[in-house]
């Protein structure tokens, strides 16, 4: 006996199959677009951070050399 939740379960994976069947591209362009969202904000904090740590540096110089 299948459990119901189980069931729903495979349905829902049935259903997603059959739009991957469907509309491939669709898909692949949403996970391509959401990959380079979560990509393009890890560049993001990183340019942030590398820009603080510049500031620092540029600010120890000045304090040095005034």
């Amino acid at each position: 006996m299948i459990m119901p939740k189980m069931k729903t379960f495979t349905g829902l994976a049935t259903a997603m199959f059959l739009f991957e069947m469907l509309f491939p591209t669709v898909s692949i362009g949403v996970q391509a677009s959401e990959i380079f969202n979560e990509e393009m904000s890890k560049v993001e904090s990183i340019c942030v951070s590398e820009e603080k740590r510049s500031n620092q540096v540029l600010k120890i110089l000045q304090e040095m050399y005034a």
